[in-house]
C-alpha cells in the first residue's frame, strides 16, 4: 500500500493543520512507508488510498468517483458558520457521505462528525503527535503579562475584534506586552485592519512580526508567560498544545477543541465572548497571582502523556489499513 496526500506544499503556507501533515509525512517516510505528495490537479492512483487536505475541499465537488479518497479534517465552514447546520447540510454533507473515510485530528472534530453525520463508521481519529521531549523551559514567573499570539491574520482567528478592544481598553493594560506570529498573506485586507489597530498602540504594547518558522516560534514561546486563543473555532490547537508544552497557560475563547486541551481554571481560562477575555486580560495584568498559580500547575508537570509522531504514524498506517479492508 501506498499513500497519496494531496496537501498545500508546507513550505509556502504555514498553519497548524500543514504542521500536522508535514510531521505525519515524516514520520511515515521514517519508518519507510511509500508516500507521495500531490497537489489537487494531479492524476491520481484511484486504487490506492488518497488523503484529501480539507484545505482542497471545494475541489472534491468536482469528482464522480470519491471511492478511496480519506478527507483530513482540518478544518471546514461549516464547524463555525451560522446557522452551522444549515451550512454543513447546503454545502458538505453531501460529500462527506461520499467520502471512504474522515480523518478527525481531534474530539471535537470527531464529535462534531458523529452528530452530523448520525454514523462513526468512517470517522478515523488520529490526534497529531507530539514534538517535544522534556523540552528545557526558561522560568516563567516575570514581571508583567508576556503574551503570545500564533495565527495567521484571518476572520476565523478572531484577532481583529480582539485588537479593537484591547485599544479600547489600552489604558486599563498593566505592564502587559502582546506578540503576534502569523501570515498576512491569506486575507490581505482583514490583515491590514489588524496592522493599523498595532500600529495605533502605544509604547510596543501589541508587536506584530509577522510569518515566523516553527524553530522561531518555539523561540518565542521560551519567553512568553501567556498564549492566547481568540479563535472563534480551534479544530484542533496545535499552537495552544505546544503553549501548554512550554508551560504558557492559555486564556481563550472556549470554542471547539481547545476545550479539550485546557483544564479550565488550571492551565488556563476558557470564555464565552471576547469582551470577557478582555475583561480578564486586564485584571490578569494588574493582579497575576492566578497566572502563576497556572504556571505551577503547568510546571508541575500533571498534563498527560502524548504519543510521539512516529507513534501517530504507526497508528495513522494501521488505521488506513484497516479501513481498506472494510
Amino acid at each position: 500500500m501506498k499513500l497519496q496526500f494531496v496537501i498545500p506544499d508546507w513550505n509556502e503556507f504555514a498553519s497548524g493543520g500543514n504542521e500536522y501533515n508535514k510531521n505525519l509525512i515524516f514520520a511515515l517516510k521514517a519508518t519507510g512507508k511509500e508516500i507521495i505528495i500531490c497537489s489537487p490537479g494531479d492524476e491520481l492512483d484511484r486504487l490506492q488510498p488518497i488523503i484529501w487536505d480539507s484545505l482542497y475541499f471545494d475541489k472534491l465537488k468536482n469528482k464522480t468517483n470519491l471511492k478511496n479518497i480519506y478527507l483530513l479534517l482540518h478544518h471546514l465552514p461549516g464547524m463555525y458558520e451560522k446557522p452551522t447546520l444549515d451550512y454543513f447540510k447546503r454545502e458538505e454533507k453531501f460529500i462527506l457521505k461520499k467520502v471512504s473515510g474522515i480523518i478527525a485530528t481531534g474530539t471535537y472534530a470527531e464529535n462534531w462528525l458523529k452528530e452530523r453525520l448520525n454514523s462513526s463508521n468512517k470517522i478515523i481519529k488520529i490526534e497529531p503527535g507530539y514534538s517535544f521531549s522534556n523540552p528545557s523551559i526558561l522560568p516563567k514567573k516575570k514581571k508583567g503579562i508576556r503574551a503570545l499570539i500564533m495565527a495567521n491574520l484571518i476572520n476565523r482567528k478572531g484577532i481583529l475584534p480582539l485588537l479593537k478592544l484591547l485599544k479600547i481598553y489600552e489604558s486599563k493594560l498593566n505592564d502587559f506586552q502582546l506578540t503576534i506570529l502569523g501570515s498576512d498573506k491569506l486575507e490581505p485586507e482583514y490583515a491590514q485592519q489588524c496592522k493599523d489597530i498595532i500600529n495605533d498602540f502605544k509604547l510596543d504594547k501589541v508587536k506584530y512580526l509577522g510569518e515566523k518558522t516553527h524553530s522561531e516560534c518555539i523561540n518565542y514561546l521560551q519567553e512568553a508567560n501567556l498564549y492566547i486563543s481568540s479563535s472563534f473555532m480551534e479544530t484542533f490547537g496545535m499552537s495552544v498544545r505546544e503553549a501548554l508544552a512550554f508551560n504558557a497557560p492559555v486564556w481563550g475563547l472556549g470554542k471547539g477543541n481547545i476545550r479539550f486541551l485546557v483544564e479550565n481554571y488550571k492551565s488556563g481560562v476558557l470564555f464565552h465572548s471576547m469582551n470577557d477575555l478582555v475583561m480578564g486580560l486586564i485584571s490578569l495584568s494588574n493582579k497575576p497571582e492566578l497566572l502563576y498559580k497556572q504556571i505551577d500547575f503547568l510546571e508541575s508537570g500533571v498534563l498527560l502523556p502524548q504519543k510521539t509522531w512516529k507513534e501517530t504514524a504507526d497508528l495513522f498506517w494501521q488505521k488506513i489499513t484497516d479501513h481498506e479492508r472494510i
